[in-house]
């Protein structure tokens, strides 16, 4: 590059000025001082010169960056911008000042975060309108790496009217207020994440749960959940008026918050297009997926629509455990926790989607089973309680038996198979009950003994007559 801007210096000579004075020039680079891991550096590149200065190439020395590309912004002449380096060239003089460009470079794959790198120039060159040259001068930039701060802590957590023992790593509180509103203030350690969950917040007398979700700048989330009891008012004794026909006791509540509904549930779960089967009873639930499967996709619907979700967790999933929450909260302020616990497989594992039973067997009773039939009837003697036995196919999947207590006609027994990779499978045995005859075979010989006995009386009594 050098070469070529030299002979283009020497062909313009023809329209320099006779007169040559001293020149210099110095060239500074400009780059960020962090960067994010995978994300591009932009470095702009400025020259301060003074004298006749008509040409100015310079290389690079990347300190380990890889060069993507050159955008010239100098419109005073000719810019050329290559991995080599830059140069620039013009039939008039350069101002005092001026851009010309902006370099491009790229983080090698094997950067981690906290290491740094050095941007400098080498071999500056200057060239005036006589086809003299000069060493020009130039700075160094230090770019170092930092990864998205996984930071969710928060710095400060207040109540107003009440008093918090606040500790960062402590996610629950309980305190007392007797107000029928509160203030509730917190403030995060780290700039970069968001606080949800503050404000001001109407008291119902009893308990109200309230969340405060911190979220990092990395997308991780930590919810500190505040328990605020509103104490009931004394409605007992001489100092209190009794309340008034247009007066409503302040011991219950309002019209408008006993209609407000504390339906917690989820109706449906659907983890990267795969429905996970909910019970009402159960609140935790496992899978695993596949090495390709790097984000989680999380699809659900809450049984009252009136009810929001907030996740916790990061849906980016690591090889190993991941553990993600889901936080439902009802219309009126109770809330429950869904905990997911996602196990990301190591690369060329298989994931396994068997849900099949291999045996199902009832202690006492012959069940005719057979792994693709589902549903069975079972007619039992009395018991309120089933001794059952079973097997999975696939010792990775995992058995859950449901309803299996206080037997009676008609009750249904569910035995739910999860594969591996988070995949169902329900086998149902409907209880029939054999009627206990003792009774009624009782009853029949007492009425017959009773029938016989008052036929013998009245027989005894006409021979008497």
């Amino acid at each position: 590059m050098k070469k070529i801007l030299k002979y283009m210096v020497i062909a313009l000579v023809i329209f320099a000025p006779s007169k040559i004075k001293a020149f210099s020039a110095n060239l500074t680079l400009s780059c960020p001082q962090e960067v994010e891991m995978g994300s591009d550096i932009n470095c702009d590149i400025s020259a301060t010169t003074s004298g006749d200065i008509s040409g100015i190439t310079a290389n690079y020395n990347f300190g380990g960056l890889s060069y993507v590309g050159f955008a010239c912004a100098s419109s005073n002449g000719l810019c050329l911008g290559e991995e080599e380096g830059v140069g620039v060239i013009t039939m008039d003089v350069y101002p005092a000042s001026f851009n010309i460009g902006t370099l491009k470079l790229a983080l090698p794959s094997s950067a981690k975060e906290g290491d740094s790198f050095t941007i400098s120039f080498t071999n500056i060159d200057i060239s005036n309108s006589a086809d003299e040259e000069a060493k020009g001068t130039g700075n160094s930039a230090v770019v170092k790496i930092r990864t998205k701060s996984t930071n969710n802590n928060l710095k400060s957590l207040t109540v107003s009217g009440g008093s918090i023992d606040f500790n960062p790593n402590t996610t629950s509180y309980k305190l007392t207020v007797d107000a029928d509103k509160v203030s509730i203030s917190a403030s995060a350690e780290d700039g970069h994440s968001t606080v949800e969950g503050t404000g001001e917040k109407s008291l119902n007398y009893g308990d109200n749960t309230f969340n405060i979700v911190v979220t990092s700048e990395s997308g991780i989330s930590k919810t500190y959940t505040i328990t605020i009891t509103r104490p009931k008012k004394d409605t007992g004794g001489s100092q209190v008026a009794p309340p008034s026909e247009t007066t409503k006791p302040d011991n219950k509540p309002s019209e408008e918050q006993s209609k407000k509904s504390n339906n917690t549930d989820l109706y449906s779960l659907k983890v990267n297009g795969k429905n996970l089967k909910l019970t009402k009873d159960k609140t935790d639930y496992e899978l695993t997926v596949e090495y390709d499967v790097e984000e989680l996709e999380l699809d659900y619907k809450t049984d009252d629509t009136k009810a929001s979700v907030k996740l916790d967790g990061d849906k980016k999933l690591k090889v190993g455990e991941n553990t993600i929450k889901l936080i439902v909260t009802a219309e009126d302020g109770s809330t429950k926790t869904y905990t997911l616990i996602v196990t990301r497989a190591e690369e060329g594992k298989k994931v396994s989607s068997n849900n099949y039973l291999k045996s199902l067997e009832v202690s006492k009773y012959d069940l005719d089973f057979s792994k693709n039939q589902l549903d069975y009837t079972l007619k039992i003697k009395d018991e309120d309680k089933l001794d059952i036995k079973t097997v999975a196919e696939d010792s990775k999947a995992k058995v859950r038996v449901i309803g299996n207590e206080d037997l009676k006609d008609g009750s249904k027994i569910r035995i739910l198979v999860t594969a591996e990779d988070g995949s169902s499978r329900e086998y149902t045995i409907t209880i029939s009950k054999s009627k206990n005859m003792i009774p009624i075979i009782a009853l029949v010989i007492v009425l017959i003994v009773l029938v016989v006995a008052t036929i013998l009386l009245i027989i005894n009594r006409k021979k008497r007559n």
